[in-house]
């Protein structure tokens, strides 16, 4: 999908309105992880079911407590404990960088996505601020990733039609496989999508 026109409806630039947010929402993330609060039980669970296996192990032994995590987010999280050492705060560094990501991914939609610049703005500001991503961010559970997989299909979906858009959705498609368990229920109809795409478009000349 390519950028459409923009109707201007709030003062100044859109991006710097969207940086602006950007390093609000950073901002309110390293606080929620530099705040420390304690881990909660399945944190806890999850932490001890794994923290004395090798990445083979978890891999392929069910972890204890009917613990469960996909097997990217299991490898970065085993290599920051390996790097870091294991503590509360290097348990939760993968949810804090892909929460920042996802934040990233929502400012890039917001720039080529919606037509005026308050629904870029107030998009961009939802996914920034909302409480229940910031929670999220620090937290040694995959949840965070799953929201960040389903930013990134989106906006890997929105730029499908630039010149490597079939590579960077494939690429997409692929790590988020890796890194979210529930991506599989998105990924079926993205799959669908871009199917009827490209059939409805078939035999229709280029655009000029």
């Amino acid at each position: 999908m390519l950028a459409r026109k923009r109707i201007e409806v709030f003062p100044g630039t859109l991006t710097f309105w969207l940086n602006v947010i950007l390093v609000v929402g950073i901002t309110l993330r390293l606080r929620q992880f530099l705040f420390g609060r304690s881990m909660w039980a399945d944190e806890a669970y999850y932490a001890a079911s794994s923290g004395d296996r090798t990445l083979i192990e978890l891999l392929t032994i069910p972890l204890d407590r009917n613990q469960s995590a996909p097997p990217l987010y299991t490898l970065i999280a085993k290599s920051s404990i390996a790097i870091f050492g294991e503590f509360d705060w290097s348990l939760r560094l993968p949810s804090l960088l892909f929460s920042i990501a996802m934040i990233l991914f929502a400012k890039w939609i917001s720039q080529r996505f919606f037509v005026t610049s308050i629904s870029a703005i107030f998009f961009m500001a939802l996914m920034a601020i909302a409480p229940i991503f910031l929670f999220y961010t620090a937290e040694f559970k995959p949840y965070i990733v799953d929201a960040c997989a389903a930013t990134a299909l989106f906006w890997a979906l929105v730029v499908r039609d630039s010149r490597h858009g079939t590579v960077i959705l494939a690429v997409v498609g692929a790590v988020a496989l890796l890194a979210s368990s529930p991506f599989v229920f998105l990924a079926g109809p993205a799959a669908v999508l871009v199917t009827w795409e490209c059939l409805a478009t078939r035999g229709r000349p280029p655009r000029a």
